[in-house]
């Protein structure tokens, strides 16, 4: 949520099923032998460069945790973690947001998290189109520690 024109509010809310370090879909999802919820907010500093360019800077706090489905789950043989773990973790970003046109938008981030006493490099590639000057539907490829993403979201500002 953009507050004004340089400052923004965020937050998310994600969960992956897990099955051997896999991301399974459909009825295998239900199959899953743990999943990894996380959620977080954030702010973000928006820099115009010039007219169609702007560089974006923020951070996130969050909690990670993972749910096995059993006690003797396979969370504790994939990611070393026993079921019902828990971390808080930060997250600082960088970007560069490009208007294609007045409705189109483009961006890449490139940032850091550090969760379960390790960093993983984040790295992604956004865009957003515009159906009114205040409401944008967005999607993002996102690369983060040997796992890929895709996720769609809302984009409001006032």
């Amino acid at each position: 949520y953009m507050l004004d024109e340089h400052w923004m509010i965020t937050g998310q809310y994600q969960n992956k099923f897990l099955h051997g370090g896999d991301l399974p879909t459909g009825q295998d999802s239900l199959d899953s032998k743990f999943n990894q919820s996380t959620f977080s907010l954030g702010a973000m500093y928006r820099m115009p460069i010039n007219r169609s360019l702007d560089a974006v800077f923020g951070s996130e706090l969050s909690y990670d945790w993972y749910k096995g489905d059993d006690l003797g789950s396979t969370a504790d043989q994939v990611i070393g973690l026993e079921s019902d773990d828990g971390s808080v973790g930060i997250t600082a970003l960088t970007g560069l947001r490009y208007s294609i046109t007045d409705k189109l938008e483009t961006g890449v981030n490139i940032g850091a998290k550090y969760v379960y006493d390790r960093t993983y490099l984040q790295t992604s590639t956004e865009m957003n189109y515009y159906f009114t000057e205040n409401i944008a539907l967005g999607g993002q490829v996102s690369y983060s520690d040997n796992d890929g993403h895709v996720g769609f979201y809302i984009r409001i500002s006032n």
